[in-house]
């Protein structure tokens, strides 16, 4: 792996669909592939329902890894997101 980050997610609400929607939103934006590792399970940044079946808890320590050198910015969006230190817009439709 060329861009490589370790983390632990918000002890309360852990890794919510909510995030986990966000973060392959996120993803959506990069062409190379995202991947996020819990103990030995992976699964792909791209896919909100990939990542729910990690079934991560909250507090747990997890990695988002890319083979591609220029994946830093969104692997540290994706961080953001995970630990709830992102600020995220949020458009409302009347």
């Amino acid at each position: 792996m060329v861009c490589r980050t370790v983390f632990q997610l918000d002890r309360y609400e852990g890794l919510s669909e909510r995030k986990a929607r966000l973060i392959a939103q996120e993803a959506a934006y990069f062409p190379g592939e995202i991947r996020v590792r819990f103990g030995m399970r992976y699964a792909d940044a791209h896919a909100a329902e990939d990542l729910l079946a990690l079934d991560i808890p909250p507090g747990a320590w997890i990695c988002v890894e890319s083979d591609r050198f220029d994946a830093g910015y969104v692997i540290d969006r994706i961080r953001r997101i995970a630990t709830g230190t992102a600020h995220v817009a949020v458009s409302m439709v009347a």
